[in-house]
């Protein structure tokens, strides 16, 4: 990684043993979860490695859900594999830290849906992009 360069980590498409499955069909639409290392840097100087591992893990489910998480604290503290004490004082942290809001009764991680609205719009451009070459004549 050099700096500006986010880690981008494909999720949602692992097999058990942590390895990429080929996308097929159904696999295809695949979310990145994308941590800048100025970020990484920043939360791992503030948080311990198991609350860095809780936001990790609710980064991935964040994409995984394309950004839909409601703002339920046992539901959160599941996703991050936290007790929900644990999860109250990561919670109170992360939002504290400025790295997550929460708004309209949804949990929120403006980098990471600045993401996947990125990654929305460019499927929306491919998929325009691929009825324009395969769109019999006739219907154009």
């Amino acid at each position: 990684m050099t700096p500006g360069n986010p880690a981008v980590v494909p999720i949602g498409n692992a097999d058990p043993g942590g390895q990429l499955k080929k996308p097929s069909a159904k696999t295809a639409r695949q979310r990145y979860v994308r941590i800048f290392p100025e970020r990484m840097d920043f939360l791992l100087a503030r948080l311990n490695p198991i609350e860095f591992t809780a936001y990790m893990r609710l980064l991935t489910e964040y994409a995984v859900r394309d950004g839909q998480i409601v703002d339920d604290d046992r539901q959160l503290a599941r996703i991050a594999g936290l007790s929900r004490s644990a999860w109250t004082a990561l919670r109170e942290k992360l939002l504290a830290l400025g790295v997550a809001r929460v708004a309209d009764g949804r949990w929120i991680d403006d980098d990471q849906q600045a993401n996947l609205d990125r990654q929305r719009e460019f499927a929306e451009k491919q998929r325009a992009r691929a009825m324009g070459r395969w769109r019999p004549e006739s219907v154009k």
